[in-house]
Protein backbone atom coordinates (compact mmCIF):
# COMPACT_ATOMS: atom_id res chain seq x y z
CA UNK A 1 0.00 0.00 0.00
CA UNK A 2 2.64 2.53 0.16
CA UNK A 3 3.84 2.43 -2.84
CA UNK A 4 0.44 3.81 -4.19
CA UNK A 5 0.86 7.05 -2.55
CA UNK A 6 4.74 7.60 -3.86
CA UNK A 7 4.68 9.90 -6.85
CA UNK A 8 5.88 8.15 -10.21
CA UNK A 9 6.73 11.59 -12.29
CA UNK A 10 9.16 13.88 -11.29
CA UNK A 11 7.81 17.75 -11.95
CA UNK A 12 10.63 19.55 -13.74
CA UNK A 13 10.56 23.54 -13.31
CA UNK A 14 11.36 24.92 -16.75
CA UNK A 15 10.45 28.61 -16.45
CA UNK A 16 14.38 29.56 -15.78
CA UNK A 17 15.46 28.17 -19.47
CA UNK A 18 12.34 30.48 -20.60
CA UNK A 19 14.39 33.65 -19.00
CA UNK A 20 17.62 32.41 -20.16
CA UNK A 21 16.82 32.45 -23.71
CA UNK A 22 14.90 35.73 -23.57
CA UNK A 23 17.89 37.27 -21.98
CA UNK A 24 20.08 35.96 -24.69
CA UNK A 25 18.16 36.74 -27.62
CA UNK A 26 16.93 40.16 -26.43
CA UNK A 27 20.21 41.00 -26.09
CA UNK A 28 21.48 40.15 -29.40
CA UNK A 29 18.35 41.68 -30.57
CA UNK A 30 19.32 44.89 -28.82
CA UNK A 31 22.63 44.76 -29.70
CA UNK A 32 21.73 43.96 -33.50
CA UNK A 33 19.22 46.72 -34.30
CA UNK A 34 20.92 49.81 -31.98
CA UNK A 35 24.73 48.35 -32.64
CA UNK A 36 25.08 49.78 -29.28
CA UNK A 37 25.68 48.40 -25.69
CA UNK A 38 23.23 50.48 -24.12
CA UNK A 39 20.66 48.76 -26.74
CA UNK A 40 21.95 45.23 -25.72
CA UNK A 41 21.23 46.43 -21.92
CA UNK A 42 17.77 47.21 -22.91
CA UNK A 43 17.31 44.55 -25.32
CA UNK A 44 18.36 42.33 -22.13
CA UNK A 45 16.08 43.80 -20.05
CA UNK A 46 13.18 43.87 -22.66
CA UNK A 47 13.68 40.04 -23.12
CA UNK A 48 13.13 39.28 -19.39
CA UNK A 49 10.70 41.12 -19.43
CA UNK A 50 9.06 39.46 -22.18
CA UNK A 51 9.84 35.97 -20.27
CA UNK A 52 8.35 36.55 -17.14
CA UNK A 53 4.92 37.79 -19.16
CA UNK A 54 5.49 34.32 -21.31
CA UNK A 55 5.23 32.28 -18.41
CA UNK A 56 2.91 33.87 -15.66
CA UNK A 57 0.46 34.34 -18.49
CA UNK A 58 0.84 32.06 -21.87
CA UNK A 59 2.46 29.25 -20.03
CA UNK A 60 -0.20 26.85 -18.79
CA UNK A 61 0.19 26.00 -14.86
CA UNK A 62 -0.79 22.25 -14.07
CA UNK A 63 -2.63 22.45 -10.89
CA UNK A 64 -1.34 18.94 -8.32
CA UNK A 65 -4.07 15.84 -8.30
CA UNK A 66 -4.43 16.12 -4.69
Amino acid sequence: MENLSQETGEVKNIKGYFFLVGAILGLLLGLLVSESFLGGVFGLVGGVIFAAVFTSVLLPHKEHDR
